[in-house]
């Protein structure tokens, strides 16, 4: 439309050019206008071509995609890691979904113990991390924990720096700017929401093999807790690889879990899944992404109560939002 109209503003200006001027002056001196004219003309359609593609997005089955966007800053990411040997799948991929939308290797920090850890700033995204966010750093699409989570590296500052452009939903908002009088924008959503537009290559079975999958949170894995019926489903953990803990999510019927990752990549991905209540998770985050997803926190207590209440509503959620929240520009080159 711009281009258009560009055309037609310069095709009038032509006109207007060659009535007025033809009388005056030689038919040279014309010819050397009009070139000029024509020379602007596509000057000014490239480079309004240029503008509007900058910041565009792909197809349309990949619309929340971002493309043609020059990111080539480092700029170091923190994701939990429980121990030195595991990846707990719902953490790590919030490396996997920001290396994608960067399109590099960045830098990854996983030890929150390291003197050093606070020095540089850094970027939170999936998972209940505020917590370990410092001064500085850039919090999009992570959550609290809790709602009682203390937050140490806070507890001195009297003006926070925390660059916050997005939150996992409503709760975690509302305790950041009630107890530490943040500004955060009401933009919600767990970026791993994203992953089906990054993970091509990943995509629901039309023809799925696992009719009921669990997947235990990393603490109902690693404890001794007894979950009745068990033998009802194809059980994994948290800590299995993420490409294969996904591989079996996209073939599965419905996915039962503990893990609130579970619930939100078998959501991503449009297969029906159902919470089941844990005794050694709090719900807390949960709630928070259920109401930033529009709807209400509804859990099993048991196997059997998850398989009849099937999948929950689809989340409600305007992920343009939270992709166009993403910090582009900590990644840019000055």
């Amino acid at each position: 439309m711009i281009t258009g109209n560009l055309i037609i503003l310069l095709g009038i200006l032509f006109y207007k050019t060659n009535s007025i001027i033809v009388s005056l002056m030689s038919r040279t001196k014309l010819n050397i206008i009009i070139t000029f004219i024509i020379i602007l003309s596509a000057i000014i359609i490239y480079n309004t071509r240029v503008i509007v593609s900058s910041l565009s997005f792909s197809n349309h089955k990949n619309s929340l995609r971002v493309d043609n966007v020059k990111l080539n800053k480092d700029f170091p990411l923190f994701y939990y890691k429980p121990n030195s040997m595991n990846d707990n799948f719902g953490d790590k991929l919030s490396h996997i979904l920001v290396q994608s939308i960067v399109n590099f290797n960045l830098t990854v920090v996983t030890n929150f113990r390291e003197k050093s850890f606070c020095k540089k700033p850094k970027l939170l995204a999936i998972g209940s991390i505020i917590h370990f966010a410092c001064p500085h750093d850039v919090i999009w699409g992570s959550g609290l924990l809790d709602s009682s989570h203390f937050i140490p590296r806070w507890k001195s500052l009297s003006n926070l720096t925390i660059d916050i452009r997005a939150v996992r939903g409503p709760r975690t908002r509302r305790i950041l700017m009630s107890k530490f009088n943040l500004t955060i924008p009401e933009i919600y959503g767990d970026p791993a929401l994203l992953l089906p537009y990054y993970l091509t290559s990943f995509k629901r079975s039309t023809k799925p093999i696992i009719r009921r999958l669990l997947i235990l949170h990393y603490r109902d894995a690693s404890g001794n807790i007894s979950i009745p019926e068990v033998s009802r489903v194809v059980t994994v953990s948290a800590f299995l690889p993420w490409k294969e803990l996904l591989s079996l999510i996209v073939q599965s019927q419905l996915v039962i879990s503990t893990s609130l990752h579970g619930i939100i990549l078998a959501e991503a991905f449009e297969i029906p899944a159902r919470l089941l209540k844990s005794p050694l998770v709090d719900l807390f985050k949960f709630h928070d992404y259920y109401e930033g997803t529009n709807r209400t926190l509804r859990y099993a207590t048991t196997i059997a109560k998850a398989i009849a209440m099937g999948g929950e509503n689809s989340p409600k959620i305007n992920l343009t939002k939270l992709i166009n929240a993403f910090p582009f520009d900590k990644f840019k080159a000055e």
